[in-house]
């Protein structure tokens, strides 16, 4: 048997032994479900938060073919357009296209060879 205290400040086997008894007196699913959460025998999943990005800032060139990226609407600008995580727009659309066609995998429908009749 499992004596360890557990979160709810009871030991584990305590726990689960409550567990059950309400489980063999509850009439469905969503009826042990109601009465563990009411009598504090299950909590709530934690739910994990999506780290948030921050902004990858324009390096000033691109970090795949290393030609100076900026802002077009700048004076003097002579430069390609800046696309996004560090790369000009041309690589960065290249790099959107390989991650898309990776994410469909085999999912891409095969071509079927239409044979005309004569």
């Amino acid at each position: 048997m499992d004596n360890r205290p557990s979160p709810l400040g009871m030991a584990t086997e305590t726990i689960r032994r409550a567990r059950l008894t309400v489980a063999q007196h509850a009439t469905d699913r969503a009826d042990a479900a109601e009465l563990l959460k009411m009598l504090g025998l299950i909590s709530e999943p934690p739910t994990q938060q999506q780290p948030k990005l921050q902004p990858v800032r324009n390096p000033g060139s691109c970090v795949k073919c290393g030609v100076t990226t900026g802002d077009p609407r700048a004076a003097g600008h002579g430069g390609a357009r800046y696309g996004g995580r560090g790369r000009c727009d041309a690589c960065y659309q290249r790099l959107v296209r390989a991650e898309r066609k990776a994410a469909q995998g085999d999912r891409t429908p095969q071509r079927r060879v239409i044979e005309r009749s004569r």
